[in-house]
């Protein structure tokens, strides 16, 4: 592999001459090879020969504003593949947004269809999701607080179930910014909407 990128040229199993090849290598992977280099684990000369331009994709957990599109995607795909019609409900959006999906992409498209073949009616429920995300271990506090919630009032009216997911959602975002101007200006509404909700559920935090 080294001969081929840097010379530009390989010679075929009993093959007597060398074969000129013009190419453009893309490698790809999950693993941090400088790490992997410092430990004696990946070719060094190899990780530079492959790093010449680099493009990190950051974590789907860092990429909130695509987790809907994506699962909006792959359930539309998974409808035709099973045949059948099925659309993602405002609160299971939002939850969808509230996990910290360690497994990327692939495990998106792989609990969207885990929730197509297991749900009976025209819709993925909040509940549904909840359920199979539960089996992973990387819940943010906020949705499996909602999780314990969901399954004890699984006759709520669409109005409670609503505010749970706003209530979970206001309550990370509170956490993770510390302001409410910053928690404004990440949701995408006024400050004084904000304040209003919090005195609505109760919270409150130290600026």
């Amino acid at each position: 592999m080294l001969h081929v990128i840097q010379e530009r040229t390989f010679k075929p199993v009993g093959a007597t001459k060398d074969i000129s090849v013009d190419i453009r290598i893309l490698a790809a992977t999950n693993k941090d090879l400088k790490k992997l280099v410092d430990e004696g684990l990946f070719r060094e000369d190899l990780y530079y020969r492959l790093n010449v331009i680099p493009i990190i994709i950051p974590p789907l957990r860092e990429r909130n504003e695509e987790i809907v599109p994506l699962a909006t995607f792959f359930l539309e795909r998974l409808c035709k593949r099973y045949g059948v019609q099925k659309e993602l409900y405002v609160s299971t959006m939002n939850i969808l947004k509230c996990y910290n999906w360690p497994g990327n992409v692939r495990e998106l498209e792989n609990v969207i269809e885990r929730c197509v073949v297991t749900t009976s009616g025209s819709g993925i429920t909040s509940e549904c999701l909840i359920e199979h995300l539960q089996n992973n271990d990387s819940l943010k506090f906020p949705l499996a607080q909602l999780g314990n919630e969901a399954k004890s009032h699984k006759c709520a009216t669409l109005d409670k179930k609503m505010a749970d997911v706003e209530k979970a959602i206001l309550t990370e975002a509170l956490e993770k910014y510390g302001s409410t101007r910053k928690v404004a200006a990440h949701l995408g509404v006024n400050q004084s909407t904000v304040v209003r909700k919090m005195k609505k559920f109760g919270l409150s935090f130290n600026n």
